[in-house]
This record gives C-alpha cells, sequence and structure tokens, in this order.
C-alpha cells in the first residue's frame, strides 16, 4: 500500500489536465484521445455520451472562470457575506498558490503576502480587494489547488471507481490481504478490520492514487483510466482538475458499504436528475472522502467546525443533500453528521435521508 515517488517542486502547478479524465473506462485498449490542445481525456467507453459532453463542458467553463479572482472568491465565501474572512481569504488565496506571512512588508523575500497588512485592521475583506492581491502577485493562470465547494465527482464516475475496485473483487482482495497480515493487532484492538468501505476506499485507493508514483491501486487500472497525480491533492481534483459544479452534498458514515452508498446515490440521481441535469451519470456529488485533500486533513478542515471547507458546498450545492443511510442508521451516531445536518437547517438547503432500499 502507498506510492513510491518525489513531490513536485512549489513552483509547479499540481493539476496540469484541463478536463475530467475518469469517467469510464476506455474499451479495447484503445489510446488516450488528445482534444483540445493536447489535453488527455481517458474515457473512450463514453465518447460522445451525452453526460460525457455534459461535463467536459463545465469543466472547460471551470478552467475559464477560475482565472476570475472574483468568482473563486465568490466559491469560498463559506457564509455567503460577499466579502472574504481571514480563514476564506487563505483557502481562496491556495487557488492561485499565495501564501500569507506575519512580517511588516506586504511582500516578503519568498513572495508570501503579510496578512495582517492585507486585512488593514479590518475583520474582512471585500471581494474586489481579493482580485487586486491576486493581481499584484501574478499568478492568475497557475491553478495551484480547486475551491471546496466546486471538488465534486460525478455519478458516472463514481460508477466506474465501483467496476474498477470493487465489482472487479480488487478491493475485497486488499482488505483479506490485510486482515490476515494484521489479524493479531486487529484482535488486540490496535488496528481495525477493513471491509470494502469508505475507510478501504481511502486507505487502498485515494490516499495512494492522489499522491506522485505507482501504487497496487494504479497497477489494478490497466487501461490508464484514472490520471497520474502531479502533486498531493485530493482525489477529485485529480481527476477533475478544474472542478466540477456540485448539484448535491452527501452525509455519510464512512464505515459504509461503498457499492450500497453508490447505489443509493444513483436511486436518488434517477429519481432527481431531470430537474437538475440533462443526465443521470452527470450529476455531481460532494463527498468528503474524495473532496478534501486526504494527505493534509487537519490544515484542510481547520479548528472550527464552522470554517471546515464542507460549509461552501452545503451552502452552494445546488440540489441540497442527503444522508445515506445503512441498516444501523449509523450516520445520526456520527458527530459530524449530526453538524451537517444543522448546518443544513441554518442554511435552509433541502435535505433526504436515502438508502439503497429507496
Amino acid at each position: 500500500m502507498g506510492c513510491s515517488g518525489s513531490k513536485p517542486s512549489a513552483s509547479e502547478p499540481l493539476h496540469g489536465h484541463g478536463l475530467p479524465t475518469l469517467l469510464t473506462a476506455p474499451l479495447g485498449g484503445r489510446k488516450p484521445l488528445k482534444r483540445k490542445g493536447g489535453l488527455d481525456v481517458s474515457c473512450h467507453a463514453s465518447e460522445g455520451s451525452k453526460w460525457h459532453s455534459e461535463l467536459l463542458a463545465v469543466s472547460a467553463d471551470l478552467k475559464e472562470k477560475l482565472q476570475d479572482p472574483q468568482f473563486v472568491a465568490t466559491r469560498c465565501d463559506l457564509d455567503g457575506s460577499g466579502d472574504l474572512d481571514p480563514h476564506e481569504l487563505k483557502q481562496a488565496a491556495r487557488v492561485y498558490g499565495i501564501s500569507f506571512s506575519g512580517s511588516s512588508a506586504e511582500n516578503d523575500d519568498d513572495g508570501s503576502v503579510d496578512l495582517e497588512l492585507l486585512m488593514d485592521g479590518q475583520p474582512r475583506i471585500s471581494k474586489e480587494r481579493f482580485a487586486e492581491m491576486v493581481a499584484s502577485q501574478q499568478r492568475t493562470t497557475s491553478i495551484r489547488t480547486v475551491p471546496h465547494s466546486l471538488r465534486g465527482m460525478a455519478l458516472g464516475q463514481l460508477q466506474h471507481l465501483e467496476t474498477l475496485f470493487i465489482k472487479s473483487g480488487w478491493l475485497a482482495a486488499q482488505c483479506e490481504v490485510f486482515n490476515t497480515e494484521n489479524a493479531q493487532a486487529i484482535a488486540n484492538g490496535t488496528k481495525f478490520r477493513q471491509n470494502p468501505n469508505l475507510y478501504a476506499l481511502d486507505a487502498f485507493v485515494v490516499t495512494p492514487m492522489s499522491k506522485p508514483g505507482t501504487c497496487k491501486a494504479r497497477e489494478n487500472d490497466k487501461l490508464q483510466t484514472i490520471a497520474e497525480a502531479r502533486g498531493m491533492s485530493s482525489f477529485s481534483e485529480l481527476v477533475n482538475p478544474c472542478g466540477l459544479m456540485v448539484h448535491c452534498f452527501v452525509s455519510h458514515f464512512w464505515g459504509h458499504d461503498f457499492s450500497s452508498t453508490v447505489t443509493a446515490l444513483d436511486l436518488w440521481a434517477k429519481a432527481n436528475y431531470h430537474r437538475i441535469t440533462s443526465e443521470k451519470e452527470s450529476l455531481v456529488y460532494w463527498i468528503c472522502l474524495f473532496a478534501l485533500n486526504q494527505h493534509k486533513v487537519a490544515e484542510e478542515v481547520g479548528e472550527n467546525p464552522r470554517e471546515g471547507p464542507f460549509n461552501a458546498a452545503l451552502a452552494q450545492a445546488t440540489g441540497g443533500a442527503v444522508m445515506v443511510l445503512d441498516e444501523e442508521i449509523r450516520p445520526f451516531s456520527r458527530l459530524w453528521c449530526l453538524f451537517e445536518i444543522s448546518r443544513l437547517k441554518d442554511l435552509q438547503q433541502p435535505f433526504e435521508l436515502i438508502c439503497i432500499d429507496l
């Protein structure tokens, strides 16, 4: 488990592709097509399909919009206030690779910006001021990360992951090996038994594939349907380098079987996609496993839950939110799930409970 390889230098953009790369497995071992200036689009089984075309169009549009600092500021505005507090400002600045310092000069030798000087004693700054700061740094063409509210995964992409790693039996085999090798530690309670759920998907697929180098999961992707990582990022940024507009936020328990989760989302999409998007497979879900950079979760989530990146996703999801229930209704025993429900109430967003017996 895990990948080998070195991290790229800080001067390199983390996302080299501009269009979605994980849509469905290519057929017949065909080589990836080159489109739009040489951008790699690896999804030949769905070439010409409506949902494939729809995702490509959304991604191309977002690639342009992310050059606009005011658009980025809006996507990072967690509370919808119209301006940015220091936490929101830091998230927006990361999109352009801008960091902050506490020096007395507006620009340090290392190119970082003095946060206190920028805020000028005010609790928030306007989006216009943020745009001025980005322009002064001359980094508007180097997108380093995608705003959290745009880190969605299309249903078709989730179904491809299910086919590649779950239905093939690959993830179950990895879990079996882990459980055998760690039987004593599991019996002692120092390690947890692995099952084909979101915990295992993180351990064997999401985290190793979202950093540079080779790993067992990448070797299993023989047709190379998932882009190679150029830096440590969230999985959604790996497959959707310019992001996707999120339709529905997903609250869930990581211990739930991944296939059951995808089935529940598919059932909800069948009943609702017509009012949100043109194709069921292009309905975009925000799932924390894929949206957060699992290599630096603490940094991304922050110290205060109300500053967590999922707040923007909750507020800006056009179709509201769903909670995926398992047989034991365990999401209601998870603090984060309960907090998400509370935030949804505050935001007056639509909310539904769903399961595989919908």
